[in-house]
């Protein structure tokens, strides 16, 4: 056979045997199982019948083959959650506290510009904005008194940020 052909088809056990081995290592037993039990063997045997080599030779490049994609597979995780915890301690943080600033920064400008609103509209006395209490009611007069506090409390804190 075409020696084209066999070398697609290792480089297909390779990448099969590869991918059963990343599956794995990402805990999904059952896809990885699947390839091990039907894809790889098909694989296997197609490049082994066309191989030209002795069933020595093609056992040994398949044993070594095990061995330094399993060795690939492992030093890649490895790799992975060593930038996965890089990407957790310092480049996160800095990230959120980036993003903070910036929505600080527009929540100022935001208030600032309606501030400037504000003080362009006309003012009508604040009567007008307070609901009608009746002069007997003390708790609907508490809550008002404590609701215009909040508001002030509010509006100094998000100016002051």
């Amino acid at each position: 056979m075409n020696e084209n052909v066999t070398t697609r088809q290792w480089e297909e056990v390779v990448a099969l045997f590869r991918r059963m081995c990343f599956l794995r290592r990402q805990g999904k037993a059952a896809a990885s199982e699947a390839i091990l039990k039907h894809r790889l063997p098909e694989t296997i045997a197609a490049w082994s019948q066309n191989s030209g080599r002795d069933a020595g030779a093609k056992k040994a490049q398949l044993d070594n083959m095990f061995q330094v994609e399993q060795r690939r597979v492992d030093d890649a995780f490895s790799l992975h959650e060593l930038s996965a915890l890089q990407w957790q301690e310092d480049l996160l943080p800095a990230l959120v506290n980036s993003l903070a600033r910036e929505i600080k920064q527009t929540v100022r400008e935001q208030f600032a510009a309606q501030a400037a609103r504000n003080e362009e509209s006309p003012s009508f006395p604040p009567s007008v904005y307070r609901p009608r209490i009746a002069f007997d009611d003390i708790p609907a007069v508490i809550d008002l008194i404590a609701a215009e506090e909040q508001r002030e409390l509010i509006l100094k804190n998000h100016m002051a940020a």
